[in-house]
């Protein structure tokens, strides 16, 4: 998908290791709101390797961590959307 290496190549620039919520990314891209786009890129980023949720729906890419840390996210977001559930 076209959007992810766009997406991908955005958050190499930046170097944001902190994050980019998912809503910002659609803005900073200038990538249209409708909702079978944002399901689409939700899906595509959420199956795509090179990204990790940081948390609070906020992404990076999974090249700026190590393995550990990478593991230890994950155990935090499945930690949290155990409350919220």
């Amino acid at each position: 998908m076209k959007i992810l290496d766009g997406i991908y190549e955005e958050m190499k620039t930046s170097n944001l290791k902190t994050g980019m919520h998912f809503n910002d990314i659609f803005e900073k891209l200038n990538l249209e709101n409708e909702s079978s786009i944002v399901n689409n890129v939700y899906t595509g980023i959420h199956f795509d390797h090179r990204f990790v949720m940081v948390g609070n729906n906020k992404w990076s890419l999974r090249e700026f961590f190590t393995f550990e840390e990478v593991d230890n996210l994950q155990a935090s977001n499945m930690h949290q959307s155990e409350i919220v559930e």
